[in-house]
């Protein structure tokens, strides 16, 4: 009850003063964000200096824990949510972005742009009775994302395949790699590597060979990139020649018989 009273005395003394009750209602307390089934990225404390952490195509969902005084009742049907994503210099990225609140999950799909802030994300709750608010909130760093590319050379069986690492991470870091080098030959098992450069010595000839390396940034090695270029390993010709009429004063006759276990021209 509110109660304002006249410094100045009337006649009247029911007019000295008047009341008022007002009703004054709980905040819709006690809801919080939490990890749900498919949360690809890292789960940490959620807070500014230990946030959680996801990049963009690594969909981490939230699960919104309802609060206290709606346990029994869905969004929609007395209150209800709304998302507040904002970077750490203040730039509201609620909408556009990637971030959005799904039913009762808070989903996270950022955008490659937003690579290096750390996002302040906040669910508002709004008492649709009352006009009471309330908020929960967690943040959320976005990595940087290496993206995969490498040189193809198509060589000779027997000789050593160069692949040069061409891979480059937005910002700063070290990259992780390896190599997938799927040599024609079945009974080789062991055709991979995790090396920056890749090196490999086929000894199958083969056309269209996929080779594929995988990248990751090295503080944040879940979230793995990957680029497959094909490449043809020629084989070597098999040389053979004979000659013929080699007398005093008649022209040598050489055969070439050198062959090839593909179509490909000899040169």
């Amino acid at each position: 009850m509110i109660t304002v009273k006249s410094l100045q005395r009337d006649e009247l003394p029911a007019d000295n003063e008047a009341s008022y009750t007002l009703p004054v209602h709980a905040s819709p307390f006690g809801g919080y964000l939490a990890m749900s089934d498919q949360f690809d990225g890292y789960v940490n404390a959620g807070t500014m200096l230990d946030p959680d952490a996801t990049v963009n195509t690594y969909l981490s969902n939230y699960d919104i824990s309802r609060p206290t005084a709606f346990m029994g009742t869905a969004p929609g049907s007395g209150y209800s949510y709304s998302l507040a994503a904002t970077t750490g210099g203040g730039t509201d990225v609620s909408t556009g972005n990637g971030f959005e609140i799904v039913g009762e999950e808070l989903r996270a799909d950022p955008l490659v742009s937003l690579a290096g802030e750390t996002i302040f994300l906040e669910v508002n709750v709004l008492d649709a009775v009352t006009g009471c608010k309330a908020a929960f909130s967690r943040y959320m760093y976005i990595p940087h994302t290496p993206v995969p590319s490498f040189d193809v050379p198509d060589i000779c069986v027997g000789n050593t395949a160069v692949f040069k690492n061409t891979s480059t991470l937005r910002g700063t870091g070290d990259i992780l790699t390896s190599w997938e080098f799927a040599d024609p030959d079945a009974a080789v098992t062991d055709d991979n590597s995790d090396i920056t450069d890749g090196f490999w010595e086929y000894t199958t000839y083969s056309s269209g060979v996929n080779v594929t390396v995988t990248v990751a940034n090295a503080l944040y090695p879940k979230f793995e990139y990957t680029a497959t270029n094909t490449i043809n390993v020629k084989p070597i010709p098999e040389v053979d020649f004979a000659v013929s009429n080699a007398c005093e004063g008649s022209p040598i006759t050489i055969i070439n018989s050198t062959t090839l276990p593909t179509t490909d021209p000899i040169s």
